[in-house]
């Protein structure tokens, strides 16, 4: 089989260089003397190659690392830059060795990092690749890709054969590729107790489950010492093998300790529907998708239950009796959730201030609502 970046270059793009283009040690330079998390105020234009990408296009742009050589290593970081044509209407990927200009405004991330946010490209070569197509089970792309090193992605596509083992990232509607209706992300079987073959945000005309066999077609990546992937790729379900979601209601408290008899990043097969009462809100409401974050109530000490990014009926605040429907998960050892579910909405403040002990107050035309001698704004902070 072909081993990792093996390509003859052509060049199949020229322009003319931007005489003010600076170089990718130049960026650097320039993006570490801004302070941490900030943006330039003014756009600069880098050269450079890139030498490494996961190949992941999505939304018509591209993660890279550029350098001012094909061998520079990861130097400066294109972070979803807007691929050119005909790049952005096929999405396909920019593969490493393409020499570019690349133009938008420096950032610092991190203090560690220098990067450009949705930069524009200027396409100079782009290397022409000598790209086979290999048939392989689950377990024969495992042996291949650990024979690489850490880090390797292949530049040839692999058809990995297997049987849905468990989903890690629940189904959403997404078109980014034609022909393809949603992504997600799962396992496969495979006869390794210590690494796993994942199929990493990839794309399906329809939603995947366990137990469904399954082709998933794209390059090879042996992104950790335990994990194996394919990322970004396409599914074709070969045969649906799973058993239909099932229906159930839960409280929160019993969703938590559903959650907690798995491990983390355990996502359910069935639909689950968590009652409960908004303990606080994590992320604001977003009149325009219309979507929320909050936690709801728990008598668990050790552990938390949120609704991330949920469909959301109207602005949900601090008080509110909801029932949230969705895949409930492990996201992490002390926090079970449901993401992307929607919500509806039981009982509003009106009733919870008559029946919870709590009073509704208003101070300069601001709702307060005050419970066990304390007080809070409709956001779940304590104010007083």
């Amino acid at each position: 089989m072909k081993k990792i970046f093996l390509f003859c270059a052509a060049v199949v793009a020229a322009m003319t260089m931007n005489a003010e283009a600076i170089t990718c040690a130049q960026a650097v330079e320039a993006a570490m003397q801004l302070n941490q998390g900030a943006t330039g105020t003014e756009e600069v234009t880098v050269h450079g190659f890139i030498t490494f990408t996961d190949g992941v296009v999505s939304r018509k742009q591209q993660v890279f690392w550029m350098a001012d050589s094909e061998d520079g290593g990861k130097v400066f970081q294109a972070y979803w830059a807007n691929l050119p044509e005909p790049y952005a209407t096929d999405l396909t990927p920019l593969p490493v060795g393409t020499e570019l200009n690349m133009t938008g405004k420096l950032f610092n991330y991190g203090g560690t990092t220098a990067e450009m946010k949705n930069g524009t490209i200027e396409l100079i070569s782009v290397p022409q690749i000598d790209r086979d197509t290999f048939d392989v089970t689950a377990d024969e792309a495992l042996i291949e890709a650990m024979s690489w090193t850490i880090g390797d992605i292949s530049t040839d596509y692999y058809r990995v054969s297997g049987k849905v083992k468990a989903i890690t990232k629940a189904y959403a509607e997404n078109q980014d590729v034609p022909g393809y209706n949603g992504k997600s992300s799962f396992t496969l079987e495979v006869n390794n107790d210590t690494v796993n073959f994942t199929a990493y945000s990839c794309y399906s005309v329809e939603e995947v489950f366990a137990g469904d066999s399954v082709i998933v077609l794209g390059p090879l990546q042996y992104y950790a010492k335990n994990n194996v992937e394919v990322v970004g790729g396409k599914v074709t379900i070969t045969k649906k093998d799973h058993q239909e979601a099932q229906i159930i209601e839960a409280t929160v408290d019993e969703a938590v300790a559903e959650a907690l008899n798995h491990e983390v990043k355990w996502l359910s097969a069935d639909i689950y529907i968590v009652s409960g009462t908004v303990d606080s809100i994590s992320y604001a409401y977003n009149a325009e998708k219309g979507t929320q974050s909050f936690y709801l109530a728990t008598t668990n000490e050790t552990a938390k239950f949120c609704a991330y990014s949920c469909k959301v009926p109207r602005e949900i605040v601090v008080g509110d009796k909801v029932s949230v429907k969705g895949k409930l998960q492990l996201f992490a050892a002390d926090l079970a959730e449901i993401n992307g579910g929607e919500v509806e909405v039981e009982q509003g403040i009106e009733n919870i201030v008559l029946t919870e002990k709590a009073q509704k107050v208003v101070v300069d035309g601001v709702v307060y609502i005050i419970r066990d001698n304390k007080m809070f704004n409709t956001l779940g902070t304590q104010v007083k």
